[in-house]
């Protein structure tokens, strides 16, 4: 997944991702700051992936995509697309590598009201990654609930 982010990121949206190693997820962003979508995955390999910008990054992602300054209310629809295309790219990655079947839900803003408890505690295995731009941080959470395939 780490791949797609960067390689994603920079063709789609305008932006070098640079992976931060020994970055803790959960403090790498001030939480006034940052703002989260979540997907999900079902199929072969089940997991919930939690993306969180920070807001100057967020913009930039969103303007770089539009192709200018965008109004405020579309913020959401590209942020998720963004996200959509990322996990998208990964989650096709897994399936032709390891030939499994996983599909990706609809992203969900978790800043517009949304109920946060949709970001529900994980017992299980789970990976971070952390990326530092020029534009600030953004996290991604991956909570792994089955890994039979791979």
């Amino acid at each position: 997944m780490e791949k797609s982010f960067v390689t994603v990121s920079d063709k789609v949206a305008g932006v070098h991702l640079c992976k931060e190693n020994g970055t803790d997820c959960a403090t790498a962003l001030p939480e006034t700051e940052q703002r989260s979508v979540l997907i999900h995955t079902t199929g072969d390999v089940v997991m919930q992936i939690v993306c969180c910008f920070e807001e100057k990054l967020m913009q930039m992602i969103t303007q770089n995509m539009y192709g200018g300054e965008l109004p405020a209310q579309q913020v959401p629809l590209y942020i998720k697309e963004y996200v959509n295309i990322v996990c998208g790219h990964g989650v096709s990655e897994l399936n032709n590598r390891y030939h499994t079947r996983i599909r990706l839900s609809v992203p969900i803003c978790l800043w517009q009201g949304q109920d946060e408890s949709l970001c529900e505690e994980q017992e299980h295995p789970w990976m971070q990654l952390a990326f530092d731009t020029n534009y600030g941080m953004m996290s991604v959470q991956i909570f792994h609930e089955t890994q039979d395939n791979l």
